[in-house]
């Protein structure tokens, strides 16, 4: 004990990561995390590494037990043994320690048999709280699993968290409320899980780790078997603790040293690829539905129906529409039922029904002498390249006349606006995002309403999550939205308190190719939310949508203002343009009521490349005229109307700038029925356009309800279709027959 206390071991970080000691969070100095009772031999072993070496040398120094080898300390803490040995040299000093037969641990090994050691991460999944994030585990190859992955074992650590799931499993999870254990599985289990089961693609990291390396690895996760250690979900997480696991058998990697408060998975995968020479290759396995979802893609759709027919037992194999097909297409057609009904079967149950269809499909295409369907390409970014998970950002703006500056920071992870490299699609998680103002100090802030000065927390939002699962594709999933946080909101006195929130919300999301995508620009008065009546129904026929609010309008901050809203379309129009995703000639504009007279002026204004085309629906043609309209309408304001409404600016009128959108296709619809923007409006902006030009009056419509009416909306998707293709005059048929409101549907 005198040369391991004059060698400092007690201190040695090997030492100390055998151990599992860690630092503390929010405390200074280290404690052991193990809570199982056995793992240290000390009772004061989790807070005393010194006593506990020197207990383990005791225990290792005891004589053997005649009969009960295994239970001796060389046999439960090979990893210990080692070091010690090989630190203090016991061999060649003359001291060496019991080496009693261990048949558990040898067993256990020689099952193993590890040669190669990969570090496999799983793409984020949507359906489980833990795993929003990714997880990783690590797979053990012998020397049979180097050419059959499938048949090696795995190494997992996860939560003990009984039957508790959804929420109460998310709150216990931040809080450490659960006991977290290593687990040896086999692979396959895993395989099935989340490329089946769960529809998550694998990213599979070989790992550079020679014999000793591996020895190391192997010993240590024995000793782990049992140790609960508590589980958080943010930190002492699965990845986390299989870099543990890396360090011990490389005592040269210090791959936790970047994670003090958090550790995500794709982090902790970039802190193993930035350690030269750690990783020898890296390969990629795609899930179930990717594989699927690309065989339905290559096929034309009467092809991928017949492919459907084939999977429900709806069409047999040897049906004369499949029979008369080239042998290459049967192939594909049959490899593409297959893997479809393959699909179903991990939804529900087909019954042996269904797996007899199964059968017969998979011999039918064993006598089709066609080429097997390609797997789908990798995805051009691995999720260590994709953008870093913090985001820092900094923005200027006035509230009520009072300038301040804006610092964001956000620590993780992905947002549906950052690039989608590397990430999980349509998913969107954010952890701990704030964002802090500080007002300009001696400034006259209106109403007494605006902060005066100094540093004020705008929101706070501890975690929100997206998931935009398409309804229209096969096996359809449920988009879902959740977020929970402070934030400041304008009350009922004009005050802006801040404010806790919980929010929720779920619904159908639909996808297929891409036509084009659609600039909303809502009219007067609330918020997207009371205006996505207008839309909602596009996506279903292949369009984006983007739909934002003008400042002061819903959860944008600022004051209404002429030059504010143009600024705020400006900036949207930019925001959508700059997307690689998203081409000039496949953008087009909607605007309504208000949003329509303000896309008419920022359009003609706007210096970036055309739209393919412009609908505005009951357009006021100036906001001096439409302010004299409504003075004039009652008895009490009627004499004021021409003096009050030249109070009222109109450098943003509509009527000076709709010349100017030529050669922009525009289509004005009027509603007949308008009682808040008279008619004249629409029809004396169509006199002021220039061709191409096109009006619809819908009679009977009141405001801004066009698009209610079922044949409103298919002569609109017709006129969408026509621009596309550069045919203006699509939009010269208007919608027959009055209007009527039609019910909503999915």
């Amino acid at each position: 004990m005198a040369l391991a206390r004059g060698l400092e071991l007690a201190a040695d970080p090997q030492w100390l990561r055998l151990l599992a000691y860690e630092r503390r969070a929010f405390w200074p100095g280290r404690t052991g995390r193990v809570q199982s009772p056995g793992f240290y031999l000390h009772e004061d072993g989790s807070a005393d590494p010194e006593a506990e070496l020197r207990a383990t040398l005791e225990a290792l120094y005891a004589p053997v037990v005649p009969g009960a080898a295994g239970a001796h300390a060389a046999c439960q803490f090979p990893a210990r043994r080692s070091f010690l040995v090989e630190r203090l040299g016991l061999r060649l000093r003359g001291q060496p320690l019991p080496d009693p037969a261990c048949p558990a641990y040898q067993a256990w090994r020689d099952r193993l048999d590890t040669e190669r050691v990969v570090l496999v991460y799983a793409d984020a999944y949507m359906g489980n709280p833990a795993s929003m994030f990714g997880h990783t585990l690590l797979r053990l190859d012998s020397r049979a699993d180097l050419q059959r992955p499938l048949t090696a074992y795995s190494v997992n650590h996860a939560a003990r968290a009984g039957g508790d799931s959804g929420v109460l499993f998310a709150m216990r999870g931040v809080l450490g409320s659960y006991p977290g254990l290593y687990a040896v599985v086999p692979y396959y289990y895993k395989v099935n899980q989340y490329t089946r089961m769960e529809q998550r693609d694998l990213w599979v990291y070989e790992l550079n780790l020679d014999e000793a390396a591996i020895d190391r690895l192997l010993a240590h996760l024995w000793e782990l078997d049992g140790a609960a250690m508590p589980y958080y979900f943010f930190l002492h997480n699965c990845s986390y603790r299989l870099l543990t696991l890396l360090e011990v058998a490389d005592p040269s990697l210090t791959l936790r040293g970047d994670f003090g408060l958090w550790a995500i998975p794709s982090d902790t995968i970039r802190a193993v690829t930035a350690e030269a020479g750690l990783v020898r290759e890296v390969r990629y396995r795609p899930s179930r539905r990717r594989v699927l979802d690309h065989m339905l893609g290559d096929l034309a759709h009467e092809r991928a129906e017949q492919a459907r027919a084939l999977a429900r037992g709806e069409l047999a194999p040897d049906d004369e529409a499949i029979a008369a097909l080239p042998e290459a297409e049967q192939a594909r057609l049959l490899e593409t039922a297959e893997a479809y009904l393959a699909q179903l079967g991990h939804v529900t149950d087909v019954g042996d029904e269904g797996r007899r269809r199964r059968h017969t499909l998979l011999a039918a295409r064993a006598h089709v002498d066609g080429p097997s369907i390609a797997p789908p390409p990798r995805p051009e970014q691995r999720p260590d390249e994709g953008h870093g998970t913090g985001r820092a950002g900094l923005g200027l703006g006035t509230y009520g006349g009072v300038g301040y500056a804006e610092l964001q920071w956000r620590a993780a992870y992905h947002d549906l606006l950052d690039p989608p490299g590397g990430y999980l699609r349509g998913a969107q998680v954010s952890f701990l995002s704030i964002a802090a103002r500080a007002y300009e100090h001696g400034s006259e802030p209106r109403d007494g309403r605006e902060p005066e000065g100094g540093v004020a927390l705008e929101r706070l939002q501890l975690l929100g999550a997206r998931s935009l699962a398409p309804r229209n594709r096969p096996f359809p999933g449920w988009a879902w939205g959740a977020g929970v946080g402070v934030e400041r909101m304008r009350d009922a006195d004009g005050e802006r308190p801040l404010m806790a929130h919980l929010e929720a919300d779920f619904g159908p999301a639909q996808t297929e190719e891409v036509r084009g995508t659609v600039v909303h620009f809502h009219g007067n008065a609330q918020n997207i939310s009371t205006h996505i009546a207008a839309v909602w129904w596009l996506p279903r026929h292949g369009f984006r949508v983007f739909a934002f609010d003008y400042r002061g309008y819903g959860r944008s901050a600022g004051e209404p203002s002429f030059a504010g809203v143009h600024r705020d379309a400006r900036a949207a129009l930019e925001a959508v343009t700059e997307r690689e995703a998203v081409q000039p000639e496949q953008l087009l504009i909607l605007g309504q009521s208000l949003g329509a007279s303000i896309a008419i002026t920022a359009l003609a204004r706007w210096e970036g490349e055309e739209p393919a085309g412009i609908v505005a629906e009951s357009a006021f043609a100036s906001y001096r005229g439409i302010a004299r309209d409504k003075l004039g309408a009652l008895w009490l304001t009627w004499p004021f109307q021409y003096p009050l409404s030249w109070l009222i600016g109109d450098a943003y009128a509509p009527i000076d700038h709709v010349a100017d959108l030529a050669p922009t296709p525009l289509l004005l619809v009027v509603d007949g029925d308008d009682r808040v923007i008279p008619p004249g409006h629409g029809e004396r902006l169509y006199e002021a356009a220039n061709e191409p030009r096109y009006l619809w009056r819908i009679e009977g419509a009141r405001h801004s309800a066009a698009l209610a009416d079922d044949r409103v909306r298919y002569r609109l998707l017709q006129t969408f279709r026509g621009w596309l293709a550069d045919e203006p005059e699509a939009a010269a048929r208007p919608p027959e027959g009055p209007w009527r409101k039609d019910p909503p549907r999915p």
